[in-house]
């Protein structure tokens, strides 16, 4: 016992020691996060599927512990095995106004005649996210020591974006000119394209994975009790193709500890009520990932036309300022709480979930990049070279979220081969004060069997 208590409290120190060190870089120039200022945004990480912790501890948190609130629950030393298994499907609420994620400031009308050859217009997007897929949950209890356990779990689904990018207030001489809007989508841009269609992108989650053990596991009451966990990367890195590509997984190794816990509020013959709470932080270390940078001279200049210094117009600048960047998540919170009524065979869960994320932190690589060959870009008349002192950091790296979700789920008991099951259904809305995470409700049915 003491031994497993020292190795939790060791994790807690190298996450508190890393974090440290992350969080005392005074630079703005080599490294940083988005507390530096800055109005630009070229980068949104969306919440993956494995930090979703009511998909897993759902229904399935009782079902996986009831056993211990059953008579003469210490006396059965076994080890038992859980699966659990869902489908899944989420869509972020219509009509939000995250488009003002990527681009702030207002919308204006002007009645002025453009300049000759000139294509001028205003760039508006609303962005919407579904994602689709299924859910694993591999849950193991151990019979020495009695309370030892482990859980693995992973998902697959597919992700599916939509900018919704319109083009307002268009003023062109030239009407055979490609517009802004066509130009953002073409093939001029390498990186960063403004796509007016939906976007895909199916593959596997990360796998996480705990160990665990209860202290007090033998009372009637209900349990107590510590895990470790660890992400380890399996999903995709970002490609930077696109502006608000769709993104599964989060791609970096992770270390973390948590404490559940349950308590017994009422409970009779053929009813119980039980609280339930799981309460966990992760951090997530550096790896590398190409990230788009706009210029410190403001937002969307990343977009804006290279040149050698007095020379002509050439590429746009994101083909050249889309670097391969050290990106650090650091810390992830997840607070659960739920209600479960039990009444003979049928279960109502009702559950929130608080998921507060930490700013990104965003480095520069260790070696300067040889692929700026003397570019820059003309602002006012003012020729600014491409040099990583003159791009913006914070403006790739996503600000830090805090989301609340809400769900109920009513499952029932049945017999399948013989083995225990449990078939449950959820509904569920996650909402959030800011913009910086997708508002969005959700449905899924959930298959929890022992053996």
């Amino acid at each position: 016992m003491k031994k497993y208590i020292n190795f939790l409290l060791n994790i807690f120190y190298l996450i508190a020691v890393n974090q440290s060190s992350l969080l005392f870089t005074s630079s703005c120039n080599q490294c940083t996060s988005s507390d530096c200022q800055t109005d630009s945004k070229t980068f949104f990480r969306t919440r993956s599927i494995i930090e979703d912790v009511s998909f897993f501890l759902g229904l399935n948190q009782y079902n996986y512990y009831r056993r211990y609130f059953e008579p003469d629950a210490c006396d059965i030393n076994d080890e038992r095995i859980h699966f659990a298994m869902g489908g899944f499907f989420e869509k972020s609420r219509p009509g939000n106004n995250m488009g003002r994620f990527f681009f702030s400031g207002g919308t204006t009308t002007s009645d002025e005649t453009p300049d000759p050859g000139t294509v001028e217009s205003i760039i508006t997007v609303s962005p919407e996210r579904s994602v689709a897929g299924a859910y694993f949950d591999y849950h193991q209890d151990f019979s020495c020591p009695n309370g030892l356990w482990l859980d693995v779990k992973f998902a697959i689904y597919q992700a599916t974006h939509t900018l919704n990018a319109q083009e307002c207030d268009l003023a062109t001489t030239n009407t055979s000119a490609c517009t802004p809007l066509c130009f953002l989508g073409s093939n001029a841009l390498t990186f960063g394209k403004i796509s007016t269609g939906k976007l895909k992108n199916s593959n596997f989650d990360d796998i996480e994975a705990k160990l665990g053990y209860y202290f007090y596991n033998c009372i009637e009451k209900g349990y107590l009790g510590l895990y470790a966990s660890a992400l380890f990367p399996i999903a995709p890195e970002p490609t930077a193709k696109f502006l608000f590509e769709p993104l599964v997984g989060r791609g970096h190794w992770g270390l973390g500890a948590g404490l559940n816990a349950a308590h017994i509020i009422y409970r009779s013959e053929n009813t119980s009520l039980t609280l339930l709470t799981d309460v966990s932080y992760q951090y997530l270390f550096k790896r590398n990932e190409l990230r788009s940078l706009d210029l410190k001279i403001g937002q969307l200049t990343r977009f804006m036309g290279t040149s050698t210094e007095g020379g002509t117009t050439g590429a746009p600048a994101i083909n050249f300022t889309t670097l391969n960047l050290g990106v650090t998540p650091r810390g992830v919170i997840n607070f659960w709480l739920a209600s479960h009524l039990q009444h003979c065979k049928w279960h109502v869960e009702l559950g929130y979930n608080l998921w507060w994320r930490e700013s990104e932190k965003i480095c520069f690589p260790e070696c300067e990049p040889t692929n700026f060959d003397s570019l820059g870009v003309s602002d006012s008349g003012t020729f600014i070279p491409l040099t990583l002192e003159n791009l913006d950091l914070a403006s790739t790296s996503h600000p830090r979220t805090l989301t609340n979700k809400i769900y109920l789920a009513i499952s029932c008991d049945v017999e399948t081969c013989g083995r225990p099951t449990n078939i449950g259904l959820a509904g569920s809305y996650e909402f959030s004060r800011n913009i910086n995470s997708l508002e969005q409700w959700g449905i899924w049915g959930n298959i929890e069997t022992s053996f």
